[in-house]
């Protein structure tokens, strides 16, 4: 599970002692990266020793961070600090880095005694670092609905003009649609040193939002304490996807289709199927193949593109349907599959998900990814996933996900309720 990324969702559904011993087992990992680092040095060098550590030791921040989600903000915090002060010095003295990330994260002043990014950043480079914080008066961005869990999910939020007396709507009135202030210069007396001395209220948005709450947002600040110098940007437009580079939403079906892939022109993508990616197309793709199907003319055929991966970790290709017709029923998942390994970590996982109403764990009835038996024969075999089907199940999910650096094939896929 913690080798494959793609199974790291599994850790949420383990009970608390397997997660605990986990983290232990991390933590060895790491004590043994370091008891043995002259061995593993002489067999790899130096280079590939340190960053096969530091990818150990992200594992335990992560799994520490999910294990008590009630520190998780300190946690990540200490983490990303810490991150950014290994890549510098694994760099060299010379190296310099641009860390982009929310207000909350880059400010030097703590949540009362938990600290943020910023604060441990300020107290490892001192005045070597220079933060600048974010300031606008109105227009779009992209958050996620609050309260969390939301259905709505990430979106675009569009907000008018700052209160006035605010910070923002001050900068506002300046006239400037963009400007960079160096807080460090400002007047040490006077007017303008008393304003900027006192708290002001200020919009304080990170990754979540609600209009209903829009008035909780806006946070008396003393941007000195905070900043080395802000940027201000009259009005905002929301972020805009890069091409292939938004989640794919996957369509809700009636019912199964194109479950044999006949329907799909080689070289596309399979008709009826999504394929998930943020960034589609950058380490795998999917197609449909007439590459030794297992019946008829066509299959469906993810394979990974040469070369380093950055990103993504997994290719994957899916289908929804409306559970309706199967709820109270024991279905059955049924998929032949192949896999052609170029290297160790090369399989394939079939996979299952029953979801109900809502979003987060507590949506997800049933959940099935192989991942005790992953798919490495190059033989056209058939595999098969069985479920209960509750009684207000929204959707049905399944699919095949393949990691590594060869290929994989699916056809002749079924889904059917079992009769008792």
């Amino acid at each position: 599970m913690l080798t494959d990324p793609f199974l790291n969702a599994d850790f949420e559904n383990l009970p608390r002692e397997r997660k605990e011993e986990m983290v232990a087992f991390t933590n060895e990992l790491l004590t043994r990266f370091d008891d043995h680092k002259a061995e593993y040095v002489k067999h790899t060098g130096g280079t590939e020793w340190a960053i096969a550590r530091q990818h150990a030791q992200i594992l335990s921040q992560n799994l520490k961070m999910r294990l008590t989600p009630d520190q998780s903000f300190a946690i990540r915090d200490s983490a990303m600090a810490e991150n950014i002060r290994w890549i510098l010095q694994f760099e060299g003295g010379n190296a310099k880095m641009l860390a982009w990330a929310h207000n909350g994260h880059v400010s030097t002043q703590s949540y009362g005694s938990v600290k943020n990014m910023g604060t441990h950043l300020r107290e490892m480079f001192g005045p070597e670092m220079r933060v600048f914080g974010f300031a606008f008066n109105q227009g779009s961005f992209q958050a996620v609905e609050m309260p969390f869990p939301s259905s709505n999910g990430l979106h675009s939020f569009t907000i008018g003009a700052a209160p006035d007396g605010s910070l923002d709507a001050m900068l506002a009135q300046s006239g400037l649609s963009l400007a960079a202030i160096d807080l460090h210069s400002l007047p040490k007396e006077g007017a303008v040193a008393e304003w900027f001395s006192i708290p002001h209220g200020t919009r304080d948005i990170g990754a979540g939002y609600s209009d209903q709450a829009a008035a909780g947002f806006l946070q008396p600040q003393v941007l000195p304490a905070l900043y080395d110098a802000l940027f201000f940007i009259e009005k905002t437009t929301s972020a805009r996807p890069v091409e292939g580079g938004s989640w794919t939403v996957a369509q809700r079906l009636p019912t199964p289709a194109n479950l044999d892939f006949e329907s799909s022109e080689a070289g596309k993508p399979p008709i009826h199927w999504v394929v998930p990616s943020r960034i589609a197309g950058l380490n795998f793709q999917v197609v449909t193949s007439t590459d030794n199907p297992r019946s008829g003319e066509r299959c469906a055929m993810i394979s990974a593109f040469p070369g380093k991966k950055y990103g993504e970790t997994s290719g994957r290709l899916q289908q929804t349907i409306d559970a309706v017709s199967y709820r109270g029923k024991k279905i059955e998942l049924r998929a032949a599959v192949r896999v052609q390994t170029n290297a160790e970590g090369d399989k394939a996982y079939l996979w299952l998900r029953i979801s109900k109403q809502g979003v987060g764990p507590q949506a997800l009835a049933f959940y099935e990814n192989m991942a005790d038996r992953p798919i490495t024969s190059d033989k056209w075999r058939e595999y098969e996933i069985v479920a209960d089907v509750p009684v207000d199940a929204e959707t049905i999910s399944y699919g095949l996900t393949f990691t590594g650096e060869g290929q994989a094939w699916l056809d002749a896929v079924s889904i059917q309720v079992v009769h008792k």
